[in-house]
């Protein structure tokens, strides 16, 4: 039994030692492969005429970043429509068509309304507090709502009709064809006629003017009234007639906030053509009475002697 285990053992033994050999020679054979290739590789050589290359590196910015919005500026000065009877368009500006006016709605610059026949609208302007009283059949453009020197300046083209300027602050012109009406405190209405190429200005209270396109100027205070007939030089002031003051008291409900005492239209004389039986019919405006003194731009209207017929002309305090 001893012989043919101890025989099977030397030749397992033997088979061992073999395959050890054999692994040896193996492992010297790729030893030898590696170094054979690693000695016939070239190792590149610097060439000093070559320019070195330059790394270029994108840079990655660590800020996140924010889309920027751009608002509309607010402008300083606007109108608002607070009131509107019966017939009434308004456009914001003129790249709008004349639509419907509704309260609410605003008017900038190049902006305008148009009245029908029976047509009334109020306008506020903002943030001074100037009203715009629009009459029928009226049609005006906002040419310049701004302000100059921290002052509310204000600027209308009056095509047709009537309107009644409450002014608040700052001054204000109306531009017709046929010259320029302007207030500087308080109260004026201004007419115009284009069929006639008639202006017609009415100061109720404080200190306005009558300009033509020539330049000739006249000044008008309270209870006074001008007009221009065509390329003619403004009329020499008179008194404002009966029609103009009842004309005052009919579309401006709120006339009481800016008057201490209200005007009474029998102390004014009729219009000019219209017979009365106290009044004989008269061509030309009454001249002025000769106890009104001059009012100058720098003078505040409440600190003046008003028109005996206006007691008192002053703005309530």
């Amino acid at each position: 039994m001893d012989g043919p285990f101890f025989a099977i053992k030397d030749k397992i033994k033997m088979n061992h030692q073999m395959t050890k050999q054999q692994c040896n020679a193996s492992l010297l054979l790729l030893t030898l492969i590696l170094g054979a290739c690693s000695s016939t590789a070239p190792t590149p050589q610097a060439n000093p005429t070559d320019t070195p290359t330059k790394m270029h590196t994108i840079p990655i910015s660590t800020q996140t970043a924010t889309a920027t919005l751009t608002e509309t500026p607010v402008p300083a000065r606007d109108g608002i429509i607070s009131e509107v009877e019966n017939q009434v368009t308004a456009r914001k500006t003129e790249s709008e068509d004349f639509a419907p006016a509704s309260i609410g709605m605003t008017l900038l610059p190049s902006g305008g309304v148009e009245t029908g026949d029976d047509g009334r609208t109020r306008i506020d302007l903002r943030p001074d507090g100037t009203i715009i009283r629009v009459g029928p059949s009226s049609s005006f453009t906002i040419l310049v709502i701004s302000e100059e020197d921290g002052q509310p300046k204000t600027t209308l083209e009056l095509l047709l009709g009537k309107i009644f300027i409450l002014l608040s602050g700052g001054s204000l012109d109306v531009e017709t064809p046929s010259g320029v009406a302007s207030v500087r405190g308080s109260l004026l209405s201004v007419t115009y006629y284009p069929e006639l190429g008639r202006l017609e200005a009415a100061c109720l209270e404080g200190y306005c003017s009558l300009k033509s396109k020539d330049g000739e100027e006249v000044e008008l205070t309270a209870g006074l009234t001008s007009f221009i007939q065509g390329n003619t030089p403004p009329v020499a002031p008179g008194l404002m007639t009966r029609e103009q003051v009842q004309g005052w008291l009919n579309e401006n409900p709120n006339l009481k906030d800016f008057l201490n005492e209200l005007p009474r239209p029998e102390n004014f004389p009729p219009a000019p053509g219209i017979p009365n039986r106290n009044n004989p019919p008269v061509t030309l405006p009454p001249q002025v009475p000769s106890q009104l003194p001059p009012i100058l731009p720098t003078q505040k209207t409440k600190d003046l002697p008003g028109n005996p017929l206006i007691t008192p002309p002053g703005r309530r305090q």
